[in-house]
């Protein structure tokens, strides 16, 4: 279906599923059901309001079109990096938004972005996604000018910022809310056995 849609990656990390829940705990399925739940998200906005966990601005135009990109590794070793590849792109569609997945596995900081542009002259809102299965916190500052959404498998109910700068841990209910009642128990607190 989503191959139908002409989302032809997100239906590859649908497909990609299987063979990360094989591997116990490395991570990599939850960081997939992110990325497709991320995706979908932006889709969506495309065609109604945006989920708040976006952080696009109040009043912002709808997007025209959607990207979904695999940065090359070269370009993934850390968020800068990969923002500076994707301001080199040719951009013809705007407003967009742009989902952004590094190829590199020892990106740095980040597991995924997305980027909203208004115009070509306007500035980039920048946004980036950690993925942990357990409670952990990331290691690094989000860099100036970006901001970074934890996401982890046993978030709390509660939750307030004390590790890092330039970073919004999220609560289970924030979570569940950006995963949608389709993914919800793709979540890892739904998962038998997992490292708590």
């Amino acid at each position: 279906m989503c191959c139908h849609l002409g989302w032809k990656q997100v239906g590859a990390w649908i497909e990609e599923l299987p063979s990360w829940s094989g591997k116990v705990e490395s991570g990599q399925d939850w960081e997939t059901v992110l990325l497709v739940a991320l995706c979908l998200r932006c889709y969506e906005a495309k065609y109604s309001e945006p989920h708040e966990l976006l952080g696009l601005p109040k009043g912002a135009l709808r997007p025209a079109a959607v990207y979904v990109e695999k940065v090359p590794q070269e370009n993934s070793t850390k968020p800068t990096v990969m923002l500076a590849w994707w301001k080199e792109q040719r951009i013809r569609t705007y407003p967009y938004i742009a989902v952004l997945s590094p190829t590199f596995s020892k990106t740095e900081i980040v597991d995924a972005m997305w980027i909203y542009q208004e115009s070509a002259t306007a500035s980039c809102l920048v946004r980036g996604m950690q993925a942990k299965l357990g409670s952990a916190y990331p290691k690094q500052d989000m860099p100036l000018g970006m901001l970074g959404l934890l996401f982890r498998g046993q978030a709390p109910d509660t939750t307030r910022n004390l590790e890092r700068q330039r970073w919004k841990y999220l609560t289970a209910s924030e979570i569940q809310s950006f995963l949608g009642k389709s993914l919800t128990a793709a979540c890892p607190a739904h998962w038998p056995n997992v490292t708590r």
